[in-house]
């Protein structure tokens, strides 16, 4: 840039009233020779001294400036000094601008102008406001996600509610139905259970005793339906426990399903009695629904097997019933507890699905089930509760050393 003769020039730089100078230390440039200056952030309060290096008084001049980004008007001077001074400049790119008054009272066409660039503080760097982006957009798609994660809740619990309702008007509905069967059903079974007595004809009493038989079962099928809804409250609170014989027990429901001609029926037992305390309607429910699918799924020419198998070595009790039917696939077998569960595998066979499901509140139980895979391929075994051996004593006020008394059964 050309400059007209007796041009301007700064001759001092003090930043926070400290003088600039090469043995200052601050990676400064000196003042006298460059057009533009970096301070720091800190380094905001700047003083310059000038000077156009006059010959004789008469040639001093009048001067103007302003910093532009900070002043919108020329400033004049004072005669009696040389130094131009501004405090607590914000960080940002400035233009000092000096120039002298020409005789027209103008300012001159060529003036002196310095660059100064004070940097931001590390939190108000490019990078500090990328962080903070990234943080206040984090914080945006964590509320998001938080009320959507509330709403996906609140969506769950109202479907909840409502699956808890519906349920509530079937178990209402079906315990009104349950309560309109009781009256005709004690009609049926009062006038057999006079007639059994007086029958004569075997044939007769036989018919008369399935009648009486398969009336008990519907009564208790009935009342299984007006204690459900408590078993889901309190599951123990519906167990009552009572000392039964297992083998004839046992034998008794298994012979119910021989009248069928179609299958071959097998029952085992290693002991002659078995004596066990526990819930002896639960029980009856539970094998019998055993027993009715192994019917239903095995075909004609096949075998369904019920075994009693007490380990004397480790005091346990095994209940197996078994079949030759088409089995339980192995990735439906941990479903099979759960109410109202029905196989997709069962084909056309009809089913509540509520079967084993009042089982796993049987007190103490230890479930099994398994596939065979080898000989037997459409075999499949439910082995019911196992019984640790502190629950296992001989009868000695029986006199019979084959009879075994068991503790609370479990069923699997």
């Amino acid at each position: 840039m050309s400059q007209p003769e007796h041009s301007i020039l700064l001759t001092a730089l003090y930043i926070n009233n400290q003088l600039m100078s090469p043995h200052t230390g601050e990676n400064i440039p000196n003042i006298r020779y460059t057009d533009a200056i970096e301070l720091k952030y800190d380094q905001n309060n700047l003083a310059f001294e000038l000077s156009d290096l006059p010959y004789s008084l008469e040639e001093k001049h009048e001067f103007v400036y302003r910093l532009e980004g900070m002043d919108k008007e020329w400033n004049f001077l004072q005669s009696n000094t040389n130094r131009i001074t501004y405090s607590n400049l914000g960080y940002g790119d400035y233009q000092l601008v000096i120039s002298k008054v020409e005789k027209s009272g103008s300012p001159s066409e060529h003036p002196y102008i310095l660059n100064i660039k004070i940097l931001p503080p590390w939190y108000y760097t490019l990078w500090a406001k990328i962080v903070y982006i990234l943080l206040f957009l984090s914080l945006i798609a964590w509320v998001i996600n938080f009320f959507r994660v509330k709403n996906r809740l609140k969506m769950e619990r109202m479907e909840k509610e409502k699956i808890r309702s519906n349920h509530a008007r079937k178990m209402a509905f079906f315990t009104n139905l349950s309560n309109e069967l009781k009256t005709p059903l004690s009609r049926i079974i009062a006038p057999v259970s006079q007639l059994l007595p007086v029958a004569e004809e075997v044939h007769e009493k036989q018919t008369l005793e399935e009648v009486q038989r398969n009336a008990m079962k519907i009564n208790s099928l009935i009342h299984q339906v007006l204690n459900f809804n408590r078993i889901e409250d309190n599951k123990d609170s519906l167990l009552i426990l009572s000392r039964i014989e297992l083998v004839s027990f046992s034998h008794s429901l298994f012979s119910v399903y021989e009248e069928n001609k179609r299958i071959t029926f097998h029952f085992e037992t290693n002991k002659a009695k078995i004596y066990a305390d526990m819930d002896a309607i639960k029980l009856g429910v539970i094998l019998d629904n055993l027993l009715s699918n192994a019917v239903k799924f095995t075909p004609d020419g096949g075998s369904v097997r019920l075994s009693l198998f007490y380990r004397e070595e480790t005091e346990l009790l095994d209940i197996c019933v078994s079949d030759t039917g088409t089995g339980i696939p192995q990735q439906d077998i941990p479903y099979i507890f759960q109410r109202f569960f029905q196989s997709p595998h069962s084909g056309n066979k009809e089913g509540t699905g509520i079967g084993l499901y009042p089982g796993q509140d049987l007190h103490g139980t230890s479930w099994r089930s398994h596939q065979r895979s080898h000989l037997e391929r459409r075999k499949r075994n439910f082995h019911w509760p196992e019984y640790p051996c502190h629950r296992c004593r001989e009868r000695r006020d029986s006199g019979n050393t084959g009879e075994k008394a068991v503790g609370i059964v479990a069923c699997a």
